[in-house]
């Protein structure tokens, strides 16, 4: 049972060095010898942000966000990508690993909350291979407690060791994954439309990446495009953990403003041939399935603007604050938004901690 669950902060601040467990597997590779394998690195893990304090923001709490359960540091020949050590810690956010050689220079690798089943690493080229890739599937609010969100860092310098004394290695993970809100929610109908012929049945994400890299490189296969609902014929994409049920409270008013909180977690995805990452509300008006996809942190359809427009990258929350007012104009399919609706798009990106706002109008 492990003593303690460590809440990774998300800024760059230096974190107290804390007594860590760990299960060892040394592998010199780097041409010394014995007596020369006496140099040792401390590793210590830390976030990405702007700020040496966590936000709480949004569901799960800001602590099952961040919260580190284990990391595992891989220790790389420099020149060669071979692999010469590896330790996982289940304490702590600093570990120490020893008898490393000093014949070569180092990479080091940091995975935090590392999935199981996540293959044998022997090469720093082993995290090309499509095995490596991490699944969306594990990234979702009920494996929180026992598992965490993933995270990833390297180091961007060879290291260099010395048998005098022991090497400071700090590095930066940062989560694979994105977060994407629907913060709020306003339905107003325009002239000659009835909110009693419409009918919210649930949002959805639409088109993410059902895999990505683990160290974050961008890739251009071994994945599919995965999503909340799918027409006809796309049955195979569906999944549940990218849909939420959701509809208009009894009695609701037009125009009242609602605050669902429902959310994804995502992969980052640059719209690469054309397939962006949606969110999705969908429903029934006069008995016609309908559904309203949009575009995450870009501009869509007539009189949108976007101050980032980067789509969707890692470590980052988006937030969609969404009018609907066009109930009876909206797509045949939940993975083409319509182009021709008008809409008021506003974006401010920041890192987790902080929150990317944008405002929707349909």
């Amino acid at each position: 049972m492990k003593k303690m669950k460590n809440v990774l902060l998300m800024g760059f601040v230096a974190f107290g060095v804390l007594a860590a467990r760990c299960s060892k597997e040394e592998i010199i590779s780097d041409g010394s010898s014995p007596s020369e394998r006496k140099a040792s690195m401390q590793i210590s893990i830390k976030g990405e942000g702007a700020s040496t304090s966590a936000r709480a923001i949004g569901n799960p709490s800001s602590d099952d966000e961040k919260t580190v359960h284990t990391f595992t540091v891989y220790v790389f020949n420099n020149s060669t990508g071979v692999l010469e050590a590896r330790e996982t810690f289940t304490d702590g956010l600093e570990g120490q690993i020893s008898g490393l050689g000093v014949a070569s220079q180092k990479k080091v690798v940091v995975l935090v909350n590392q999935p199981q089943g996540f293959p044998s690493i022997i090469s720093y080229d082993d995290f090309e291979k499509a095995s490596t890739m991490i699944d969306l599937s594990t990234q979702v609010p009920k494996d929180f407690q026992t598992d965490g969100l993933f995270m990833s860092g390297k180091t961007e310098d060879p290291i260099t060791l010395s048998t005098e004394g022991i090497v400071n290695v700090p590095v930066t993970v940062r989560r694979l994954t994105s977060k994407v809100r629907l913060g709020s929610l306003t339905v107003t109908p325009d002239g000659g439309l009835s909110i009693d012929d419409f009918k919210l049945k649930g949002v959805s994400i639409q088109k993410a990446r059902d895999k990505y890299d683990a160290l974050g490189v961008v890739r251009s296969s071994g994945f599919n495009y995965v999503g909340g609902v799918q027409p006809a014929g796309s049955e195979s994409l569906q999944v549940d953990y990218l849909n939420e049920f959701y509809s208009l409270p009894n009695g609701y008013s037009a125009g009242t403003k609602l605050n669902p909180e429902v959310y994804f977690y995502v992969f980052p995805n640059d719209n690469t041939n054309n397939n962006a990452t949606l969110l999705n509300l969908y429903g029934n008006y006069k008995g016609k399935e309908i559904y309203f996809p949009f575009y995450i942190n870009q501009q869509q359809g007539v009189g949108s603007s976007t101050t980032d427009g980067t789509w969707i990258t890692r470590n980052k929350i988006y937030t969609l604050n969404v009018t609907l007012k066009k109930i009876g104009n909206s797509s045949e399919n939940p993975n083409v938004p319509n182009e021709e609706v008008s809409m008021d798009v506003e974006v401010e990106v920041a890192n987790w901690e902080a929150e990317l706002i944008q405002e929707v109008e349909w």
